[in-house]
C-alpha cells in the first residue's frame, strides 16, 4: 500500500459542506483506493474512510457524502499504521476542525505498478429532499414504496410489510405488502426514484439473505431447544391518518405456544376502537403523551392475529405485548 497525506496548519472549518468531491483517472487495476478524512484527537479523534475499487479506465467523478463512511471495509484491509486515539465506528465528524486528508492505494498487484491520478477534492454543501416516487423492482416487478421519505429517513420491506422509520429509528407508519416468494437462484433487485430538482438523488439499498428459519419460530422443536419465552413487545406504531398512518402489523404470536396480549396507547385520541380478530374494543379518550393500557381477555393461541383501530381524531402510538403462558402437567401456569 501507499499513502498521501496533506495536513494543514490550521483546521479549516467546512461546517454545513457534507458533500465530497473529486475527479480520479483510473487504469483499470483493481486497486483499492481509500480518501480519508482525519479530526484531531482534541476534537474527537475522528477518522471518516471513503473505499472504491479502480475498476475502470479514464477519468471518472466520485462524489460521496459525508455520513456516507465505509468504515467496515477499510478494515478488511492492511494498512501497517497505527490509529492510536482515533475511532472509525459510532464516531461524529466534527467538521469546524477538520484538519488532514489522506488518499491510500491497496491492493497493489504484486510486481506491478499503477498509474492512477487524482484531481481537487472539494468540499461541497448538501441539501435535504423528499423521495415521494420511490420504488424497487424484483425480476422486473415493480413495487413502489408506499411512503414519501425525507433526507435521513428509511424504509423497511419485510415479508408482508413496509415500514417507515424517521433519523433516529423511530417508527413513523406501517403498510400492507404482498408476500415475496422467492426462489432459490440468482436475481435482480433494482431502485428507482425521480431526483428532486436540483439535486442528485442518493439513497442507500441494503439487502439481507435469510435462510432456514430461527428455531424458536418452527413448528416442532426437540425438547433441548424449546426455551419457553415470557414475554415479547411489538414495535410501537404511530396512527395518523392525517399523516397516512393507519395500518398496523398484525400480532404473531409464536407457533405452538399461548399468550396474552396487552396494548399501550399514547395519546392524543379521540373515539379510539382497537379491533383484534375482528373483536372491537373501545379506548378511552387520552391527552397529548398520557397513556393507556389495555390487556386483552383470554389467552391466544400460536399464528397471526388481525390487529386495526380507528379514532375520530388525534395522532396515538400503539405498541403491543405478548407475556407467554407455559402449560405444564397438572394445568400450572407460568
Amino acid at each position: 500500500w501507499v499513502c498521501l497525506k496533506r495536513r494543514h496548519a490550521e483546521d479549516l472549518k467546512p461546517a454545513g459542506r457534507r458533500g465530497l468531491g473529486f475527479w480520479v483517472r483510473g487504469d483499470g487495476s483493481g486497486v483499492v483506493v481509500n480518501v480519508q478524512l482525519r479530526i484531531p484527537r482534541p476534537y474527537g479523534g475522528t477518522i471518516a474512510d471513503y473505499i472504491f475499487t479502480v475498476d475502470f479506465t479514464g477519468w471518472r467523478y466520485v462524489e460521496t457524502s459525508i455520513r456516507e463512511r465505509t468504515p467496515a471495509e477499510a478494515m478488511r484491509w492492511q494498512w501497517d499504521e497505527p490509529i492510536l486515539g482515533y475511532t472509525r465506528y459510532l464516531s461524529d465528524l466534527n467538521m469546524l476542525h477538520f484538519a488532514e486528508v489522506r488518499v491510500y492505494l491497496n491492493n497493489i498487484p504484486q510486481g506491478k505498478s499503477v498509474d492512477v491520478a487524482f484531481g481537487e477534492l472539494r468540499m461541497m454543501p448538501t441539501f435535504d429532499a423528499v423521495f415521494s416516487d420511490a420504488s424497487i423492482s424484483l425480476d422486473g416487478v415493480e413495487e413502489k414504496v408506499p411512503f414519501a421519505m425525507k433526507s435521513g429517513e428509511y424504509a423497511t420491506r419485510e415479508a408482508d410489510a413496509w415500514r417507515h422509520w424517521d433519523i433516529k429509528g423511530n417508527l413513523l407508519a406501517a403498510a400492507p405488502a404482498s408476500a415475496w416468494n422467492i426462489a432459490a437462484g440468482r436475481h435482480e433487485l433494482a431502485f428507482s426514484v425521480t431526483p428532486p430538482k436540483k439535486t442528485t438523488a442518493r439513497a442507500r439499498i441494503c439487502t439481507f439473505a435469510v435462510g432456514t428459519g430461527v428455531p424458536a419460530l418452527r413448528d416442532v422443536l426437540p425438547p433441548e431447544a424449546a426455551v419457553p419465552m415470557a414475554y415479547e413487545a411489538e414495535t410501537a406504531t404511530l396512527f395518523d391518518p392525517a399523516k397516512g398512518c393507519s395500518y398496523l402489523t398484525p400480532v404473531r404470536i409464536r407457533p405452538r405456544e399461548k399468550a396474552t396480549v396487552e396494548f399501550r396507547f399514547t395519546g392524543p385520541v379521540k373515539g379510539g376502537v382497537l379491533s383484534f380478530d375482528g373483536v372491537r374494543f373501545p379506548v378511552r379518550d387520552l391527552a397529548p403523551e398520557e397513556e393507556f393500557l389495555m390487556k386483552l381477555p383470554g389467552v391466544y393461541g400460536g399464528g397471526t392475529h388481525a390487529v386495526s383501530f380507528e379514532a375520530t381524531s388525534g395522532g396515538c402510538r400503539i405498541g403491543a405485548v405478548k407475556r407467554y403462558v407455559l402449560l405444564a402437567k397438572g394445568g400450572l401456569d407460568r
